[in-house]
């Protein structure tokens, strides 16, 4: 799904549309619809085309209304990666002290 988002952004396809309020409240809305659609396999082709339904229009950098140019929302962006690496390491150690 990044390859893919990566190069149609590439192609210089328009993005006017992915960065309008309207691609923020598609996102929202998909969102919000998105436990209620009763989906019975948890990875599959469906669950896939709606992740990249959500996903293009921020990749396009679209900030869901400014929803995610707040500070905080930033922070955590800037962050998470690196929390993603270390939390495995932080994880293991705890699990070794307190298994002794």
């Amino acid at each position: 799904m990044g390859m893919t988002t990566a190069w149609l952004l590439s192609c210089r396809m328009p993005t006017v549309w992915l960065t309008s309020k309207a691609a923020a409240a598609w996102v929202f809305l998909l969102i919000g619809l998105a436990p209620y659609l009763h989906l019975p396999e948890p990875f599959g082709a469906k669950q896939t085309l709606l992740l990249f339904a959500m996903f293009l229009p921020i990749a396009a950098g679209n900030t869901l209304f400014g929803l995610l140019s707040l500070n905080p929302l930033r922070m955590l962006g800037i962050i998470s990666y690196s929390i993603y690496l270390l939390h495995y390491m932080l994880i293991h150690f705890v699990i070794k002290l307190t298994q002794r």
